[in-house]
């Protein structure tokens, strides 16, 4: 009997500590709750490749938002990133799968919201982008407030990263 209380009160530690683990893994903020509320339009997706996939396609749907000028703008920079996203390895599987929160703004501004699937994973996160459009542009470079700026072709973007979110926007 001694051994069978010992054996479940073990039981019972390593499920608890199993899953204050995994919890401990996950970023303490929600992508989603990083969002100005004040957008035109959002949307989310867990599959960011078929998303553009199927906005840069000939859509009678899409062809109607790219003459939003909230959207177009947004919806160029994604086309853009998939090529860069796809070109390495790590930034694709951070990607891939994982829910993106995307937010259009008058004045052709969007905001794109992410966690981490792996915390602890942020600084290897901007040194691969650091890598990637370095070969499109020399302007990768970080500010004071831990910020990358760069540009994507002309487009001048920003990524800040913090306790495993990331925020991108233009």
């Amino acid at each position: 009997d001694v051994c069978s209380s010992d054996l479940g009160v073990s039981l019972i530690v390593s499920v608890w500590a199993y899953l204050k683990l995994k919890n401990a893994k996950r970023p303490g903020i929600q992508a989603f709750s990083l969002i100005p509320d004040n957008c035109s339009i959002y949307f989310n997706t867990n599959d960011f490749f078929e998303l553009n996939k199927k906005i840069n396609s000939q859509s009678l749907i899409a062809d109607k938002l790219k003459l939003i000028p909230e959207i177009k703008i947004g919806l160029d920079y994604m086309q853009m990133a998939d090529s860069l996203i796809k070109s390495n390895e790590f930034i694709r599987e951070e990607i891939e799968g994982n829910l993106i929160h995307l937010a259009f703004y008058s004045g052709s501004e969007f905001v794109a919201a992410w966690n981490t699937k792996r915390l602890g994973e942020e600084k290897r996160f901007l040194e691969e982008l650091k890598s990637v459009v370095k070969v499109i542009s020399n302007s990768g470079s970080t500010d004071e407030n831990g910020t990358l700026n760069f540009e994507i072709g002309r487009a001048k973007m920003f990524l800040k990263i913090h306790n495993g979110t990331l925020l991108l926007s233009n």
